[in-house]
């Protein structure tokens, strides 16, 4: 993980990239003769003579995750911190790009000293890359961008919108039913060949979803059904709270829930049991 490591995206969420080493030089040496040196970067890696010959010294530098020393002088021997900043941090700005796209949109601004970051609102099957950009009170510094990354999960996932420690994965015996779009619409008869029609801005979706409740047991592979899951799950569904609702194909919504529907399978000896929820979709 990392924020000079910091967690980036979801997998199932989780994906974790190497963080730039704390490790501490007492002596570099540098070849060149009597030479200005107006920035120093270095890397974890040998770099080839083509990579080196494509850098541009007119153009600042990034935070790689192979980077060990990235500074720079600003015509001064304060050689700045591992990040590019003459001032003392006070926190990283966060922001994602999907690939395709000219523009990144930042998800939030976390505190310095914050190890971890997970992001919940990615799609599935899309490729993301991210920046993580050092800020003080009065500059920003240049941006750690890791590795791009593909979002690969499977099932339905529904958490807390706000702060999501809990997270509910269903994909047994899914039946999403019909995810209906209201809209607000009306039709005036004026006595015309044709009505007036007007619309106005509602627009949600709204839909019911069923599932076989329970975990699956990381053991044996078994499904375990307890009536605390399903005391917590109806807590859970009912706690008036805005959530985040991710579908198999992509789809990430933010709905209320509420409804917790619950039928046992009263011809075997376990009584399964298969649940149903509603959601509605708000701003």
């Amino acid at each position: 993980m990392f924020l000079g490591g910091w967690l980036l995206g979801i997998s199932t969420f989780d994906y974790a990239i190497s963080s730039p080493q704390t490790r501490s030089y007492s002596k570099i040496k540098l070849y060149g003769g009597s030479t200005d040196f107006d920035r120093l970067h270095i890397y974890n890696t040998v770099k080839v003579a083509s990579f080196i010959s494509a850098i541009d010294p007119n153009i600042s530098q990034a935070w790689t995750p192979d980077t060990i020393l990235l500074a720079e002088f600003n015509h001064s021997l304060d050689g700045g911190n591992v990040i590019n900043l003459p001032a003392a941090l006070t926190g990283f700005q966060i922001y994602r790009k999907e690939a395709g796209s000219s523009t990144s949109t930042l998800l939030t601004t976390v505190p310095n000293g914050t190890l971890q970051y997970v992001d919940y609102t990615t799609q599935a099957y899309k490729t993301y890359s991210y920046e993580i950009v050092p800020i003080t009170d009065t500059e920003i510094g240049s941006p750690l961008i890791p590795d791009t990354i593909y979002t690969d999960y499977f099932g339905w996932y529904l958490m807390d919108y706000d702060t999501p420690s809990t997270v509910y994965k269903f994909d047994l015996n899914i039946k999403s039913g019909t995810i209906s779009n209201e809209t607000d619409v009306t039709t005036y008869q004026n006595y015309t060949q044709k009505p007036s029609v007007a619309q106005g801005e509602r627009n949600y979706i709204k839909g019911e979803i069923s599932f076989m409740a329970g975990e699956i047991s990381a053991v044996d592979g078994t499904l375990q059904q307890t009536s605390d899951y399903l005391t917590d799950l109806r807590t859970f569904i009912n706690n008036q709270k805005p959530k985040l609702f991710k579908s198999r194909k992509g789809d990430v919504w933010k709905i209320l829930t509420y409804g917790l529907n619950v039928s046992y399978t009263d011809e075997i000896e376990q009584q399964p049991a298969m649940v149903s929820f509603t959601f509605c979709e708000i701003i």
